[in-house]
Formats: structure tokens, sequence, C-alpha cells
């Protein structure tokens, strides 16, 4: 994060006024502000580190929530209602099973994953039978390149 968007940070929450526990007065009374971010890359030379600590330390409003990733079941059932396949879940167990090895299980990794399937027409929805479809060959050949390893962010 660079140091603007740092303090844009830092000032959407007031600190507590005093050592009590009221909160300081805002400007809007109902604001809801989501920030993302992986709490293992973020260590105590990151500059959103001291902000964060301070919002937990000096705030009454913060909620974190941890955000594990998918097992490999989760992940076949999200890909399963995704691609409209609850009818026939077993028929899209290699394409659950590639993803969640390339991924394994990274929500933010299958979005870009499948992305990607799409983009390279490895996955291609088929508006003629309404139905998605994907070469079992293509998409092994796709999960085990380590070309595009950096596309996805995975080792």
């Amino acid at each position: 994060a660079d140091s603007a968007s740092v303090n844009i940070y830092q000032s959407l929450f007031p600190k507590r006024q005093g050592g009590g526990g009221g909160n300081a007065s805002w400007a809007m009374e109902k604001f809801l502000f989501v920030g993302i971010y992986r709490d293992n890359e973020l260590v105590e030379s990151h500059p959103l580190f001291p902000s964060i600590k301070e919002i937990e330390c000096n705030t009454d409003y913060s909620t974190s929530v941890h955000v594990k990733d998918l097992s490999k079941m989760a992940l076949h059932l999200f890909i399963t209602n995704l691609l409209e396949y609850t009818n026939e879940p077993e028929a899209i167990r290699f394409l659950s099973d590639s993803v969640h090895e390339r991924t394994r299980g990274n929500i933010f990794f299958v979005l870009q994953f499948l992305e990607m399937l799409t983009a390279t027409s490895i996955l291609q929805y088929n508006s003629t039978s309404k139905r998605w479809s994907w070469s079992e060959s293509d998409l092994a050949e796709k999960a085990r390149s380590t070309e595009d390893t950096d596309v996805v962010g995975l080792v």
C-alpha cells in the first residue's frame, strides 16, 4: 500500500476520545469498510501494519474475518454450483480436482485460474447445449504447467 492509501485508511477510523469507552463522533451514521489483506504478508514493517493494529486496539467497531483456503470438497461444491452442474456433480470432478491442485483452494487464485481457463478457451460455454465444457487433456496440461505460475502467483 502506498502512503496515500494508508492515510485514507487511517482517516476512515477515528480514535477514541479520552481514555474511556466512548467512540469519537462520526460524520456518517452508517459506514461499511471492507479491507482485504493477506495476514501472512502483513509484517511489522508493512505500511498498513500500524494502522490496522491501531484500529483493532482503539475502536469498538472493528471485526476481522480470517478466510481459509477451500477444501477439495468445498471447491468441488463451489464449481459445481458456479457452472450449474448440481444434477451431475461427478461430471465436474476432474475440473474441480485440477483447479484445487493448481490453486490449493485459495479463492482468489481459483477465480483467477477459472478466468484464465475461459480466456484460453479451455473452459467454454456452449450456448447451443447451454452447458460448460472443457478439454480434460488441455486442463491437465494447464494445471501442471509452470509457465502460468506467475500469472496467478502460485509456486
